[in-house]
Protein backbone atom coordinates (compact mmCIF):
# COMPACT_ATOMS: atom_id res chain seq x y z
CA UNK A 1 0.00 0.00 0.00
CA UNK A 2 1.39 3.37 -1.01
CA UNK A 3 0.56 6.39 1.09
CA UNK A 4 0.25 9.70 -0.63
CA UNK A 5 0.74 12.84 1.36
CA UNK A 6 -0.84 16.05 0.31
CA UNK A 7 0.95 19.21 1.25
CA UNK A 8 -1.38 22.03 2.01
CA UNK A 9 0.19 25.43 1.83
CA UNK A 10 -1.09 28.05 4.15
CA UNK A 11 -1.66 31.21 2.26
CA UNK A 12 -2.52 34.55 3.66
CA UNK A 13 -5.67 36.11 2.30
CA UNK A 14 -4.86 38.92 -0.08
CA UNK A 15 -5.40 42.41 1.25
CA UNK A 16 -8.05 44.22 -0.77
CA UNK A 17 -8.09 48.00 -0.80
CA UNK A 18 -10.86 50.47 -1.54
CA UNK A 19 -10.45 53.24 -4.09
CA UNK A 20 -10.34 55.68 -1.19
CA UNK A 21 -7.36 53.93 0.40
CA UNK A 22 -5.52 53.59 -2.93
CA UNK A 23 -6.18 57.26 -3.69
CA UNK A 24 -4.61 58.28 -0.38
CA UNK A 25 -1.61 56.00 -1.00
CA UNK A 26 -0.98 57.44 -4.47
CA UNK A 27 -1.96 61.06 -3.83
CA UNK A 28 -4.73 61.14 -6.43
CA UNK A 29 -8.53 61.27 -6.37
CA UNK A 30 -10.88 58.30 -6.07
CA UNK A 31 -12.16 59.07 -9.55
CA UNK A 32 -8.64 58.72 -10.96
CA UNK A 33 -8.19 55.36 -9.23
CA UNK A 34 -11.54 54.16 -10.64
CA UNK A 35 -10.53 55.29 -14.13
CA UNK A 36 -7.19 53.48 -13.81
CA UNK A 37 -9.00 50.33 -12.66
CA UNK A 38 -11.37 50.61 -15.66
CA UNK A 39 -8.34 51.01 -17.93
CA UNK A 40 -6.69 47.85 -16.53
CA UNK A 41 -3.82 49.35 -14.56
CA UNK A 42 -4.77 47.02 -11.67
CA UNK A 43 -5.25 43.65 -13.43
CA UNK A 44 -6.80 41.81 -10.48
CA UNK A 45 -9.19 44.57 -9.40
CA UNK A 46 -12.87 43.73 -9.39
CA UNK A 47 -16.21 45.35 -8.75
CA UNK A 48 -18.29 44.21 -5.79
CA UNK A 49 -21.78 44.18 -7.26
CA UNK A 50 -22.46 43.99 -10.99
CA UNK A 51 -26.10 45.02 -10.44
CA UNK A 52 -25.34 48.51 -9.20
CA UNK A 53 -24.85 51.31 -11.70
CA UNK A 54 -21.38 52.14 -10.39
CA UNK A 55 -20.26 49.42 -7.97
CA UNK A 56 -17.18 50.06 -5.83
CA UNK A 57 -13.81 48.61 -6.78
CA UNK A 58 -11.65 46.35 -4.64
CA UNK A 59 -7.99 46.43 -5.60
CA UNK A 60 -5.40 43.93 -4.32
CA UNK A 61 -2.49 45.52 -2.48
CA UNK A 62 -0.07 43.57 -4.70
CA UNK A 63 -1.52 45.30 -7.78
CA UNK A 64 -0.99 48.72 -6.18
CA UNK A 65 2.61 47.85 -5.26
CA UNK A 66 3.25 46.62 -8.82
CA UNK A 67 1.73 49.83 -10.21
CA UNK A 68 4.03 51.93 -8.00
CA UNK A 69 7.05 49.89 -9.11
CA UNK A 70 6.14 50.35 -12.79
CA UNK A 71 5.76 54.10 -12.29
CA UNK A 72 9.12 54.36 -10.53
CA UNK A 73 10.83 52.35 -13.26
CA UNK A 74 9.25 54.50 -15.98
CA UNK A 75 10.40 57.67 -14.28
CA UNK A 76 13.91 56.37 -13.63
CA UNK A 77 13.78 56.20 -9.84
CA UNK A 78 16.25 53.84 -8.18
CA UNK A 79 18.16 53.34 -11.40
CA UNK A 80 21.56 51.71 -11.09
CA UNK A 81 24.41 54.11 -11.92
CA UNK A 82 26.03 53.58 -15.32
CA UNK A 83 29.55 53.76 -13.90
CA UNK A 84 29.51 52.49 -10.32
CA UNK A 85 32.45 53.62 -8.17
CA UNK A 86 35.35 51.25 -7.79
CA UNK A 87 35.45 49.88 -4.23
CA UNK A 88 39.19 49.08 -4.43
CA UNK A 89 40.37 52.70 -4.47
Amino acid sequence: MVLQLELVMETKPEVLLTTSKVAKMLGVTQTTVSQWADAGFFPNAFRLSPRRKSPPWRIPNADVEAFIARQRAARGFFRMPTNPPDDKL
